[in-house]
């Protein structure tokens, strides 16, 4: 859900940081396929946090394909 609301409000800190949670506890269960995933997600969500305003819209829609 976090994500969720991360990418309908634009919120790429929001989006990093749950990403990171995921991370996490993916790794803790030795889910790789959904670490891997949320590691993309939250470096996009980085790069969004520090990315151009012209370059966000990208990002966001790379993130979109990921979420998906």
């Amino acid at each position: 859900d976090e994500i969720d609301n991360g990418i309908k409000s634009y919120d790429f800190l929001l989006i990093k940081s749950a990403a990171h949670r995921i991370k996490g506890s993916a790794a803790t269960l030795s889910c790789f396929a959904l670490q891997k995933v949320s590691h993309q997600l939250q470096d996009a969500g980085e790069d969004g946090i520090k990315g151009s305003e012209a370059s966000r819209d990208k990002i966001m829609g790379e993130i979109v394909e990921l979420f998906e």
